[in-house]
């Protein structure tokens, strides 16, 4: 399975956490496509991507940013599925997962138009555990250690598809004026 880099500025591939400008929403985003922490992602700084892919792929992107995958608009800190295009426009620094992304490199690499990456493939997520690919408006930010803030939102996941696989429901309530998604899950 592959994709091609239609159009990158400001775009860089970089190879894990350490190398990269901000070491939480790099991870993060791996956490969310179900990579390990460490893969390569895409790192933008205030710029733009665009891919063109050539079988379903799971993404996750992280970061202020416009994304649009196959013609329809998608929320950034979650994970989305997309067989055609992925567009991403970066108000600031920005990253983008792939799951399965086959990506060499000890250090950061420029993206240019062109350039086929291959990724391997994910079967069997469905939709309700793609839902708990998400990460909370809370736990966007870094709070005291960028990997303990990292562990926060694994354990917040794992939570969640653990109460998937129980039958818990999603749904919206308001609480103070605004709307939150929570997970439901009826105990007898």
């Amino acid at each position: 399975m592959a994709f091609v880099v239609q159009r990158a500025y400001r775009a860089l591939l970089s190879p894990h956490p350490l190398a990269s400008r901000d070491k939480f929403a790099h991870a993060v985003s791996n956490v969310l496509s179900l990579n390990s922490l460490t893969s390569p992602a895409f790192e933008l700084r205030g710029g733009e991507l665009e891919l063109a892919l050539r079988e379903k792929a799971l993404l996750a992107v992280t970061g202020d940013v416009e994304i649009v995958a196959d013609g329809r608009k998608v929320e950034p800190w979650a994970a989305f599925n997309a067989s055609e295009s992925v567009k991403v426009k970066a108000n600031a620094t920005a990253y983008v997962s792939v799951r399965g992304l086959k990506a060499t490199t000890k250090r950061r690499l420029p993206l240019k138009s062109g350039i086929t990456f291959s990724f391997d493939g994910l079967d069997g997520l469905n939709e309700r555990s793609l839902r708990a690919l998400r990460v909370p408006h809370t736990l966007r930010v870094v709070n005291g250690d960028w990997l303990e803030s990292v562990a926060r939102v694994q354990r917040h996941i794992g939570m969640v598809l653990e109460a998937i696989k129980k039958g818990a429901e999603q749904v919206k309530v308001r609480v103070g004026g605004r709307e939150f998604e929570v997970w439901v899950l009826e105990l007898s």
